[in-house]
C-alpha cells in the first residue's frame, strides 16, 4: 500500500469511522497526483474531505466513488481543498460574519457516541432516548463511563499498548489487573482500575465490570490531587491481602488527555461535526485570533427580581453599549433571590421579572442587535427537577422577552456553546462544597490547598460533569451521556456559589464567575482570541 493509500486509510477509517472503498481511494489518487503537494498539505485537505463528508452523508458509512465526487465538487466550489492545500487565500471575517460560526447545543439534542471495545472506536449511537428509562440504561451509563475512561488510560504514552502495563513512581512496570482476576493470589502488588462503591454494609469496594473487592485506606496512602467521592473512577496500586482486602499503597484519577489528543485519534466525536462549517481548523484559528476585541460576558445567580440587582444590570449594560459591544451575555440562573414555589403568585412573579428584565433591555437598541443573551436556569428556577440535564426555563413565564429580543436563548443545564475552533460547555451546580462534603478520604489539601483546582482535576479526569453518585444528585439516566467531558472542552463555565476562579487546567480554561447578586456584583469576561479570562466587577 502506498503512503498515500496508508494516510487516506488512517483519515477516513480509524479517525473518522468511515469504509472507504477502492475505488474512492483511486479517485483520491488521481485527484492528488495532478501536482506535487507535500504531505502536511495533503493530510489537511484529507482530513477536511473526511469532515465534510460526514456533515453531508449522516446517513451513511460507506464512501463510494460517486457520492465522494459529489462531496469533492462542493468543497472545490467552495475553495475548502484549495484553501487546505495552501491555495486559497481567506480573506479576514467581518464581525456581521461571526453568526456563521457560533452554534449552539442543549443537552437533550446532543448526540452520542459510544465507545466500541471490541472494534476499539467511537460509534454514533442512534438509538430513540426516553427521558424515563428502563432500569438497564442505569448500568448501561456506568459501563459506558467505565470504558469511555479506560480507552484513555490505556492509549496514554505510560502504557504499554501491547501490555497495558503502566510505570509507576518506583520505576516497577506493573499489569492492570480485572478484579476477578485477584482471588487466591494474596500478597502481591497490582494496579486496578474501577469505580469506588459503598456496599450496604458501609464498607468501599471498588469495581469493574465483573467484579468488586473491598478497600483499605492506611494512613501512609498516597493520593492525587482530587476529590474520591462515591462513582469516581480511579486507578489504585497496592496489595491483595489475606483477608481479601486491597490495601491500597497509591490512589489517583484516571490519566488525563488533552483536547487535540482526543480528536487527532477520533475526530468523529467532534461535536463541531454537526455544524457543516466547511473551513479548515487552521483557517477558523486564524480568523479567531483576528477577532481580539470580541467577548463573552458570564454571570451567575442574577436575581432579576431585585430592584438593585437590575439598576446594576443597567450600569452594566450602559458601559457595554458604548464600548465594545460583547458577542454573547451568558446569564445562568438563578435568577430569583427566593426558590421558586408552584403557586400562581410566584409564577406572576417570576414571569413579571424577565418582562422588567426585557424592558431594561429594550433601551440599548445597539446592544440588543448585535449580542446574543443566553439564559440557563439554575436549582431554584422553574421547572426545578430534581435530575440532570435540566430543561430550559418554560416559555410561558419568558414570552414578551423571546418575542421583543433578537438572538435570545434558553437553554437546558448543562449546554453547549461553539464559537469557530472553541466548544464552551456550561454547567449550574453548586459542586465545590457538595463534592467536597461527600469525598471518601479527604483531598490533599497539603499539595493543593485551592480546593476549586481539586473539583476541576476531579471532573476533567472523570470526563465527566458531575460525578457524584446518582442518589446524591440524580442524573436523568439515558441523557448521562449529555454530562460526559470528552473530548475536554476549551472552555469549562462551572458556575457555582463558591468564590470565584479562573484555572488553566492542561489547556483547559475553567471558569466560575461567583455570584453577581450575593457579591459585590462580580462577572467574568471572556475573551476566545487569547483564550483569557478576567474578573470583573460593578462598582
Amino acid at each position: 500500500m502506498s503512503s498515500l493509500n496508508q494516510t487516506i486509510y488512517k483519515i477516513f477509517t480509524k479517525t473518522y469511522g468511515l469504509t472507504i472503498q477502492s475505488d474512492a481511494i483511486r479517485y483520491i489518487n488521481e485527484i492528488f497526483k495532478k501536482e506535487n503537494y507535500d504531505s502536511k498539505n495533503i493530510t489537511n485537505a484529507l482530513d477536511t474531505i473526511a469532515r465534510f463528508y460526514i456533515q453531508n452523508q449522516a446517513k451513511t458509512k460507506l464512501v463510494t466513488r460517486s457520492s465522494l465526487e459529489e462531496i469533492i465538487q462542493k468543497t472545490i466550489e467552495k475553495n475548502i481543498i484549495h484553501e487546505t492545500l495552501g491555495k486559497y487565500d481567506n480573506e479576514s471575517i467581518n464581525f456581521d460574519d461571526i453568526q456563521k460560526y457560533f452554534h449552539i447545543k442543549d443537552a437533550f439534542s446532543l448526540p452520542k457516541f459510544t465507545y466500541n471495545v471490541q472494534s476499539k472506536n467511537f460509534q454514533r449511537d442512534t438509538t430513540p432516548k426516553k427521558l424515563f428509562a428502563n432500569a438497564s440504561a442505569k448500568g448501561k451509563l456506568y459501563q459506558e463511563r467505565y470504558n469511555l475512561i479506560k480507552q484513555r488510560i490505556l492509549r496514554n504514552e505510560i502504557f504499554n499498548v501491547s501490555t497495558q502495563n503502566l510505570i509507576t513512581t518506583e520505576s516497577n512496570l506493573l499489569k492492570i489487573t480485572p478484579i476477578k482476576s485477584l482471588l487466591g493470589s494474596p500478597h502481591k502488588a497490582y494496579v486496578l482500575f474501577g469505580m469506588l462503591t459503598k456496599m450496604q454494609d458501609g464498607k468501599y469496594h471498588l469495581e469493574d465490570p465483573d467484579a468488586t473487592i473491598e478497600l483499605e485506606f492506611p494512613e501512609y496512602m498516597l493520593m492525587s490531587i482530587g476529590l474520591f467521592t462515591e462513582d469516581c473512577f480511579v486507578l489504585v496500586h497496592g496489595e491483595y491481602t489475606e483477608d481479601l482486602v486491597f490495601r491500597i499503597t497509591e490512589m489517583g484519577m484516571p490519566i488525563f488527555e488533552k483536547r487535540e489528543n482526543t480528536l487527532k485519534a477520533y475526530k468523529q466525536i467532534d461535536y463541531a461535526n454537526e455544524f457543516k462549517i466547511t473551513e479548515s481548523e487552521n483557517v477558523l484559528k486564524k480568523l479567531e485570533k483576528e477577532l481580539d476585541d470580541v467577548c463573552f460576558v458570564i454571570l451567575s445567580e442574577v436575581f432579576i427580581d431585585k430592584p438593585k440587582v437590575l439598576l446594576k444590570l443597567r450600569t452594566l449594560f450602559e458601559g457595554y453599549s458604548q464600548t465594545v459591544i460583547p458577542y454573547a451575555f451568558i446569564f445562568i440562573g438563578n435568577f430569583s433571590s427566593t426558590p421558586y414555589i408552584y403557586n400562581g403568585k410566584d409564577s406572576i412573579k417570576y414571569q413579571e421579572s424577565f418582562d422588567n428584565l426585557c424592558d431594561l433591555l429594550l433601551e440599548f437598541p445597539k446592544l440588543i442587535t448585535n449580542t446574543h443573551f443566553v439564559f440557563i436556569p439554575g436549582p431554584n428556577d422553574p421547572w426545578g427537577e430534581a435530575a440532570i440535564p435540566r430543561s430550559p426555563i418554560p416559555n410561558s413565564f419568558t414570552e414578551k422577552i423571546r418575542t421583543k429580543i433578537p438572538n435570545i436563548h434558553f437553554l437546558t443545564n448543562p449546554c453547549r456553546l461553539y464559537f469557530f475552533t472553541q466548544e464552551i460547555v456550561i454547567f449550574r451546580e453548586d459542586l465545590v462544597n457538595r463534592m467536597r462534603r461527600n469525598c471518601i478520604v479527604p483531598p490533599d489539601e497539603n499539595t493543593e490547598p485551592d480546593v476549586s483546582k481539586h473539583l476541576i482535576k476531579t471532573i476533567l479526569e472523570q470526563s465527566y460533569l458531575c460525578p457524584l453518585p446518582i442518589h446524591m444528585r440524580p442524573v436523568y439516566w439515558a441523557y448521562s451521556y449529555a454530562l460526559q467531558l470528552y473530548p475536554v472542552p476549551d472552555i469549562l463555565i462551572l458556575a457555582d456559589k463558591c468564590e470565584p476562579y479562573s484555572h488553566n487546567y492542561n489547556g483547559c480554561r475553567c471558569i466560575n464567575p461567583g455570584s453577581f447578586s450575593n457579591s459585590d456584583f462580580i462577572f467574568s469576561v471572556y475573551y476566545p482570541s487569547s483564550r483569557t479570562s478576567q474578573d470583573s466587577k460593578i462598582v
